[in-house]
C-alpha cells in the first residue's frame, strides 16, 4: 500500500525547515518593522512631522549639530542645539542640551523626549521639556518682535528684572536714548489669554495642540492677539494712569524709582501673577504701558508679551540682554551751516567691538551706510559723518560720539547702528538745530463750519506734546494764493492779523496743546479763496484746509 511520507523522512524534515525559515524571516520583518516603527531613533524633521504627540511616550531623536545657541534666561542658562538644518528652527535650534556639555557644529547628538500632557491658558497640549522648538522658542519669537515693536514705534520697552521671593515680577522701563514721559497720559493693562480653541479650524473645540503644526497654528494666534488685535487677550487688570500708582484689582504698582515724577529708565512695574496651579501648565499675559494701536493709542507706549510657567516668568533678565546703546543728541554747533552731536551712552548688555558695528545715515537731502572703522565719510551732497572713539578702547561704549556736519537748519536725520542686519543697537532720529521729536504724532484732522468767520475744530488721534504752543506748530493763511499771515506760532487767542481779518486758536480745554475739540478761527471780510496750512516739526507733517 501506498502511504504519505513518514514523519522522519527528508521531505517532511524539509518543509519543516522550510517554515522555520519563514517564520524567522516574518519575525525578522516584524522585529525590524517594530523597531523602524517605534524604537528606532527619529531625525528632528520625523518628530516634527508627527501627526500627534502622545503623553507618557518616549521617542529617541537623533542628528548632526548643525547650529549651536546660548540663551541665559530668567530660569538659567540654555545651551540649544539645532539638528541637521532642520527648516522649522533654522537659526534657533530644535532640543535643549546640557549646558554645561560641551558641543561642536557637526557632532552627532542623541536624546530622548519624554512627551507630557500640558495646559497653555486652559487649552490641553501635549511636548516634551527637551523640545525647544515649537514651544517655547515661539512664544520668545513672538516677545522679540513686540519688544521690536515697542522701542521702535513706542519708544519703551519693558525689561524683566527678577521676581521677588513673595512672587511679584520686577519689570524696568527702559526709554529710547533715555528720553522722559508724561505719567498721567499713560494708562497700564495687565491682559491674560484666554484659550483659543475653537477659533481655528485646526484648533477644534475639545481637541489638542499635540503636534508641531497645532503649536504652530496656536502660535500664530498668540501672535495675532498679542499684535493688537486683542481678542485672545482681554483685560484682567488695569490702571487709569501712571500717575495713580495702583491698579484696580491690585495686580499692578508704578513705583516711580528716583522720585522725579515721570517716567523714565529705572522706574519699575510690579505685577503679581496668578499661579499657574501646576508643573505643566502656563499662561500667557500682555503687559502694556500706553496704547499700541487704535482708539486708546498713546504717544509713546511699550507692551512685553510675557510667557508665565511654573516657575513664573519665562524671561529674558536685564543683566543678560543684547547689547544696545542710546544715541542722545546734545546739540548743534552753528556756523555756515550745522553740526549735529551725538553721544553715546552704553545701556544694556557688553559693548560691541566697533570693527563689528554697521551704521545707516538717512537724511532728507542724501543717505549713507557702512562700518564704523570706514568713518569718516562724506556723502555726494556734501554731508559729513565723523565718528570718535574717545576712550580709543576699540569699543563702541559711554563718551563715544558722532558729529553729523554740513547740514542745513531743520534737516532731518535718522542715524542707526546694528551688529547685523537684525540685531540693532541703536537708532536715533532727530532734526538739526532742534532735537529728537518727543514721541510719535498723531494724526490731526480739522472739521469746517460757517463761510466767514470759518470755524476749523480739531480731532486728534492722541495727545503730543508736539502740538503744544510752545514746540513747532506753525500756521500760514493764504489769500487767492497769497500768504496773508506766514508761519504764526500757536497761541491761545488771537495768533495774527492783516488788512482784511485774523486767525485765531481756542484751546478749549486749556491744556496748551491743540487736542480734540480745540478749533481755529478765520476770519477775513474780503470776497476771495482761502487757505489755511498748518505746519509741524517743519512741515514734517503738514495740513492744508481750502475755505
Amino acid at each position: 500500500m501506498q502511504g504519505g511520507a513518514s514523519p522522519d523522512s527528508p521531505r517532511t524534515g524539509r518543509r519543516r525547515r522550510l517554515l522555520a525559515i519563514v517564520i524567522g524571516v516574518v519575525l525578522v520583518a516584524a522585529g525590524v518593522a517594530i523597531w523602524w516603527q517605534f524604537i528606532r531613533p527619529r531625525t528632528i524633521a520625523e518628530v516634527y512631522a508627527f501627526d500627534r504627540f502622545q503623553p507618557g511616550t518616549e521617542t529617541v531623536v537623533a542628528g548632526t549639530i548643525t547650529g549651536i545657541f546660548w540663551r541665559n534666561v530668567s530660569e538659567g542658562p540654555r545651551v540649544i542645539l539645532g539638528l541637521d538644518n532642520s527648516p522649522l528652527c533654522k537659526g534657533s535650534g530644535d532640543v535643549l542640551g546640557d549646558p554645561n556639555a560641551t558641543y561642536r557644529v557637526g557632532q552627532a547628538f542623541q536624546t530622548t523626549l519624554h512627551f507630557q500632557a500640558y495646559t497653555i491658558n486652559g487649552d490641553p497640549a501635549v511636548t516634551a521639556p527637551e523640545l525647544y522648538c515649537p514651544f517655547p522658542l515661539l512664544l520668545e519669537a513672538i516677545g522679540y518682535v513686540i519688544d521690536a515693536v515697542s522701542l521702535h514705534a513706542g519708544r519703551l520697552i519693558l525689561v524683566y528684572n527678577g521676581t521677588s521671593s513673595a512672587g511679584v515680577s520686577h519689570y524696568e522701563i527702559v526709554t529710547a536714548n533715555g528720553a522722559a514721559y508724561r505719567l498721567d497720559k499713560l494708562p497700564v493693562t495687565l491682559r491674560k489669554s484666554t484659550p483659543i480653541q475653537g477659533v481655528n479650524p485646526r484648533l477644534p473645540a475639545g481637541g489638542t495642540i499635540d503636534s508641531a503644526a497645532r503649536w504652530l497654528d496656536w502660535s500664530a494666534l498668540q501672535f495675532l492677539g498679542a499684535s493688537g488685535a486683542y481678542q485672545e487677550f482681554p483685560i484682567a487688570d488695569e490702571m487709569t494712569s501712571l500717575a495713580a500708582g495702583l491698579s484696580r484689582n491690585g495686580t499692578l504698582r508704578f513705583n516711580d524709582m528716583n522720585g522725579n515724577g515721570v517716567l523714565d529708565d529705572g522706574d519699575r512695574l510690579e505685577v503679581s501673577f496668578r499661579p499657574t496651579g501646576a508643573s505643566t501648565a502656563w499662561d500667557t499675559y500682555l503687559l502694556i504701558v500706553g496704547g499700541m494701536f487704535g482708539p486708546g493709542e498713546t504717544y509713546v507706549f511699550a507692551a512685553r508679551f510675557i510667557a508665565h510657567g511654573p516657575k513664573g516668568p519665562l524671561d529674558v533678565p536685564l543683566s543678560q540682554r543684547q547689547s544696545v546703546v542710546d544715541l542722545r543728541y546734545v546739540g548743534d554747533r552753528y556756523g555756515a551751516s550745522l553740526t549735529s552731536q551725538i553721544t553715546v551712552v552704553r545701556r544694556l548688555g557688553p559693548a560691541p567691538a566697533i570693527s563689528d558695528v554697521r551704521f545707516s545715515l538717512d537724511t532728507t537731502i542724501g543717505s549713507a551706510n557702512g562700518t564704523l572703522s570706514s568713518l569718516p565719510v562724506t556723502l555726494g551732497n556734501g554731508v559729513t559723518l565723523a565718528f570718535a572713539d574717545t576712550n580709543r578702547n576699540g569699543r563702541l561704549d559711554t563718551g563715544d560720539g558722532f558729529s553729523v556736519g554740513n547740514l542745513p537748519n531743520h534737516t532731518r536725520l535718522t542715524l542707526s547702528l546694528g551688529l547685523s542686519s537684525y540685531q540693532e543697537v541703536g537708532l536715533i532720529s532727530w532734526i538739526a538745530g532742534d532735537g529728537e521729536p518727543a514721541g510719535r504724532l498723531p494724526i490731526i484732522t480739522l472739521a469746517i463750519q460757517g463761510t466767514g468767520p470759518w470755524r476749523a475744530t480739531a480731532n486728534v488721534s492722541f495727545w503730543s506734546p508736539e502740538f503744544g504752543m510752545t514746540r513747532t506748530i506753525r500756521a500760514t493763511v493764504r489769500e487767492n494764493g497769497v500768504a496773508v499771515l506766514a508761519d504764526v506760532p500757536l497761541v491761545n487767542g488771537t495768533m495774527g492779523t492783516f488788512a482784511n481779518g485774523s486767525l485765531a486758536f481756542t484751546d478749549v480745554d486749556g491744556d496748551r496743546t491743540v487736542s480734540t475739540g480745540d478749533f481755529f478761527t478765520l476770519t477775513d471780510t474780503n470776497v476771495a479763496s482761502h487757505s489755511l496750512e498748518l505746519f509741524i516739526l517743519y512741515g514734517y507733517l503738514m495740513l492744508t484746509l481750502i475755505l
